[in-house]
């Protein structure tokens, strides 16, 4: 990351699910610009309930994440919404990032 960047907005949301045997089972966190964590984990095997939890992070731990997605070039093709779906044979997985003046156009 190049230097100036520490205070530029950060988002990112990851999901994974799918619907089948014990209906729509699925984990899914965000980081959210304010620094807030959620997460949620639904499966009604044996019937259990949803898990949610929220957490504040340090900016120091949000610093690493962005550093973690922008060394992982999984948004390298992506130049406005940064946003892209692949498909598995039996759910599907999301993964939604942006990162402050990347997003100008929204």
């Amino acid at each position: 990351m190049a230097e100036g960047e520490d205070n530029v907005e950060f988002y990112l949301r990851y999901y994974v699910g799918h619907k089948g045997k014990f209906g729509h089972e699925f984990l899914e966190f965000e980081f959210r610009p304010d620094g807030k964590l959620r997460y949620a984990n639904n499966s009604n095997y044996k019937n259990d309930t949803m898990i949610r939890k929220e957490v504040f992070l340090t900016p120091a731990v949000i610093k690493e994440c962005r550093r973690i997605v922008a060394d992982s070039e999984a948004t390298a093709d992506f130049k406005f919404d940064r946003i892209f779906i692949i498909r598995v044979w039996y759910g599907g997985i999301l993964l939604g990032v942006f990162c402050g003046a990347d997003n100008e156009g929204r």
